[in-house]
């Protein structure tokens, strides 16, 4: 069973603790706004994390997105300190009724027909008192991840059950590639899709680091991550490993951890796996012979 409060409380906090770099390449969008229905910022096939002001209590700011596929839709806000207090943010599907949007609650909609055009408006909290306020809200298509952290290429690893912890999910000296897939519920590959991943190579908890990675057009990150080397560390039971003879290595190691989390998809996420990771130190052959 998932734990949705736990999870909620772990994507608030990286939404908060990373927002101005979550933002960073956010879609600015700009130009007149206007209080009229009809005038709405078309935003394209793909989620989109958009950043903007409302630049007086009158204003309201349109968005439209289309389900061209019939493919979930999400929305999303990153904030809490002026949400329901200076602004707030209506919704509503095919021109039907319109809906206040909760904080810290990621909006799914499903089961729509290809088409389905989900609008937004961005407005003032009546009686709210401000020259300006910024907002920043995530719109559109609903982000399925997939993802690898491969090995160090070139890398041979410990065998399972000869390390402690048992497994460790991947292995590298100084660098690995994080590798995701986004797909929207169709199984359209997805732009704009954000990684949170969290890394933690060995030893104390100052090592960890948090870095948000967004998907292309095609739907995909590939990104070398790396880090320094360690010293010393635990001692794996030897292995052997055939190839132009029988090899037999032994390793030194440290254990550390990583996940990643699906960060637009907010609440709705699956809560994610802690991994363990080995953080090879030394390879050295300590005995080898003829086939």
């Amino acid at each position: 069973m998932i734990n949705k409060q736990r999870l909620n409380s772990v994507v608030a906090g990286v939404l908060a603790a990373t927002a101005m770099q979550v933002f960073a390449q956010a879609d600015q969008v700009n130009g007149p706004q206007t209080t009229d229905a009809s005038v709405a910022t078309v935003l394209e096939d793909k989620v989109h994390l958009l950043s903007n002001t409302l630049g007086s209590k009158s204003e309201v700011h349109h968005y439209s997105f289309s389900a061209v596929r019939g493919q979930d839709v999400v929305l999303l806000i990153s904030e809490a300190q002026t949400y329901g207090k200076l602004w707030q943010l209506e919704y509503r599907i095919d021109a039907g009724e319109w809906k206040v949007k909760r904080w810290n609650w990621t909006e799914k909609f499903q089961k729509l027909s290809p088409g389905a055009k989900v609008e937004v408006r961005v407005m003032a909290v009546e009686g709210a008192q401000f020259d300006e306020v910024e907002y920043r809200i995530g719109l559109g298509s609903f982000p399925h991840m997939r993802y690898d952290f491969h090995h160090q290429e070139g890398f041979l690893p410990i065998p399972i059950g000869r390390t402690e912890p048992r497994f460790l999910a991947t292995q590298a000296m100084t660098e690995a590639m994080l590798d995701v897939s986004f797909t929207d519920s169709t199984g359209h590959p997805l732009a704009g899709g954000v990684v949170a991943f969290d890394f933690r190579p060995s030893g104390k908890k100052e090592n960890r680091k948090t870095t948000n990675y967004t998907s292309d057009r095609n739907g995909k990150i590939l990104e070398l991550v790396k880090f320094e080397g360690c010293t010393g560390g635990y001692y794996a039971d030897p292995f052997l490993h055939v190839n132009n003879g029988r090899n037999t290595w032994a390793t030194r190691y440290e254990v550390g951890d990583y996940k990643a989390l699906n960060l637009l998809a907010g609440t709705q996420a699956e809560e994610p796996h802690l991994y363990n990771f080995g953080h090879i130190c030394k390879r050295w052959l300590i005995n080898w012979s003829r086939n």
